[in-house]
């Protein structure tokens, strides 16, 4: 009996060590300064040289202050610990959510400092990845400093997470790209990398562009979607739902919210010398603004006119990703998932992309006319 009770206290103290040093790592929540926004860029007078700029979160009583710290060094994880110098705190990055490439950066090479983000730890995969213009230091300083000298709302840090996470607005100008998401199409074949563009105007946030990246010999910006592109490409990519879409034609100009999108598509690659892609796109919704004042208005008219204007713009850019060898929707990467030979496929699907024929076949149906009182 004696020794079944040292037995059992022994157990006891060592869970008790074990909890304890377990615990003996972990800092008060009033000596961490957390991270909510990582900006990378590339040092002016020196390319060879980082400068990363982080947005601390310092909990006080009732309020959240931030805080923008730079520095500079030949490598991330030197710069890191350089910025480490200038806080009196621990940096904590478990809470960052947002990740800003600078522009000029983003234009060279990401390759190393997605190399650095997906070896540190306590970085979060689920953070979104955005491109800075002009550069990621610009838009985080002049966020800050727009909050301070407005105090508006539009700035504040919760704002540009909201801005990408969708429980606040919606649109469809605005493209969601996880860290995780963008190191797999990184390296992954038969898929082309994007990033959103943010950009601070006056008083007030603009994200309305996309950049496309080549990865071929390093990862850098290929091209830049405009407003209208980036807006086509998250309807077919994402089935974005409760989106406005502008249609203009010469007889006539209106607004449709599409409540509903569904597409697929499929790849026949049976003749070589002429492979299709078919490209079936599915929207519902119902017509929001028109310039007629007929009424009721036709709405078989105004979904013939929608499905060839729409028809004309998903092909236009489609066919411009052609040109530049980009393929962001992942084609290469549904060739890849159906043909079997792993030693060509690839190289076929290379062959095979830049003589593909499109049809895009676009369905809309327009369910009423909206409501007029």
């Amino acid at each position: 009996m004696r020794i079944l009770k040292c037995f059992f206290i022994s157990i006891f103290i060592t869970q008790i060590l074990l909890i304890s040093s377990g615990c003996s790592s972990t800092k008060e929540i009033d000596k961490r300064a957390f991270v909510a926004c990582i900006g990378i860029d590339k040092v002016e007078q020196d390319m060879h040289r980082f400068k990363i700029t982080l947005t601390l979160a310092l909990p006080e009583k009732q309020i959240v202050d931030y805080l923008n710290l730079t520095a500079e060094a030949n490598t991330l994880a030197e710069a890191i610990d350089v910025l480490k110098t200038q806080s009196s705190k621990d940096i904590d990055f478990s809470y960052a959510k947002v990740i800003l490439f600078g522009k000029d950066l983003a234009t060279e090479d990401l390759s190393v400092a997605m190399d650095w983000l997906m070896r540190i730890k306590e970085i979060q995969t689920i953070a979104f990845v955005v491109v800075g213009d002009p550069s990621a230091k610009f838009v985080l300083d002049k966020r800050a400093e727009l909050q301070k000298k407005s105090g508006k709302n539009l700035l504040s840090m919760s704002s540009l997470i909201l801005a990408f996470d969708g429980s606040g607005v919606e649109t469809n100008y605005i493209t969601q790209v996880y860290l995780f998401d963008f190191y797999r199409s990184m390296t992954e074949l038969g898929v082309t990398p994007f990033l959103p563009i943010i950009k601070v105007q006056q008083d007030h946030f603009k994200i309305n562009q996309l950049a496309l990246l080549e990865k071929d010999k390093s990862l850098k910006i290929k091209t830049i979607f405009s407003p209208d592109e980036t807006e086509i490409f998250n309807m077919i990519y994402n089935n974005k739902n409760h989106l406005r879409l502008n249609i203009t034609t010469p007889q006539r100009e209106f607004v449709i919210r599409v409540q509903n999108v569904k597409h697929n598509y499929s790849i026949n690659s049976a003749n070589k010398s002429h492979p299709k892609l078919q490209y079936n796109v599915k929207i519902t919704g119902i017509i929001a603004e028109s310039t007629t004042t007929q009424v009721p208005i036709n709405l078989n008219s105004c979904e013939k006119l929608s499905s060839e204007v729409l028809e004309g713009q998903i092909l236009k850019m489609l066919k411009k990703l052609q040109a530049e060898n980009l393929d962001p929707i992942g084609f290469g990467l549904r060739y890849r998932s159906r043909n079997w030979n792993n030693s060509t496929k690839f190289k076929d699907w290379n062959n095979l992309y830049p003589s593909i024929d499109y049809e895009v076949n676009l369905k809309m149906k327009l369910e009423s006319s909206g409501l007029v009182k």
